[in-house]
């Protein structure tokens, strides 16, 4: 009795092992299936303005690594790069990877000062992302400090400071609203249009006033 029990286990051992095999087996070829979908896309082909920012996006990378290693690409031009690139960033994926690190921070280095740095580097990252490029992990850590402490506050300030120059422009308005009502209510069409083509002729004269309004203008007195 104790030999058949020690077979029958071995069996059933032997029998486990080759159906957990053949299920790892079948996963990892179910993945690298839909990983070859993945890869075949066209990735050229866009139809909205995100894609499209998002492709340019991936052309500022392809342009850099072309003029870092252009000796070595066998290509004559950034413009014959960008076409291969698809094909470059699936074959040399961790050299890509690492060519986007180094442009990255090149890119927060160079536009730190600007105040849409974040959305740019956002845009780049994510552009990558959808074309299997990735960044470091301690790169995107740095990138997200510096969102936190730096970028955010500073966007914050920038519109609490928009906010109140047009509180600031509502209120001048409001203040002139019984007079504007008042003129209107006492000024035909054409001495309106009259004076606003005095105004047009006489803009150099005013101070302060938007180029837009001038163009407002304009509008109205061809209507």
């Amino acid at each position: 009795m104790p030999m058949v029990s020690e077979n029958t286990s071995d069996t059933t051992s032997d029998t486990t092992s080759d159906t957990a095999s053949e299920i790892t087996s079948s996963s990892s070829s179910a993945e690298s299936s839909l990983q070859q979908i993945i890869d075949q896309r066209d990735l050229y082909k866009v139809q909205s303005r995100h894609e499209k920012r998002q492709l340019d996006s991936i052309r500022h990378l392809s342009n850099y690594i072309y003029r870092c290693d252009a000796q070595n690409l066998g290509v004559q031009d950034e413009s014959s790069f960008f076409k291969s690139f698809q094909r470059y960033s699936l074959r040399y994926k961790a050299k890509v990877n690492s060519y986007a690190d180094t442009f990255i921070a090149n890119e927060v280095h160079k536009r730190q000062q600007e105040d849409g740095v974040s959305n740019t580097i956002s845009l780049y990252i994510s552009a990558f992302k959808s074309w299997g490029i990735s960044i470091s992990e301690s790169l995107h850590e740095k990138i997200k400090k510096l969102d936190a402490e730096v970028w955010r506050p500073k966007k914050i300030s920038r519109l609490n400071q928009i906010h109140d120059s047009k509180q600031a422009q509502y209120e001048s308005i409001c203040a002139l609203c019984p007079s504007v009502v008042k003129y209107m209510s006492s000024t035909c069409g054409n001495d309106f249009k009259k004076q606003l083509g005095d105004i047009i002729e006489g803009m150099n004269m005013y101070n302060g006033i938007a180029r837009s309004s001038f163009l407002e203008m304009m509008t109205s007195t061809q209507k």
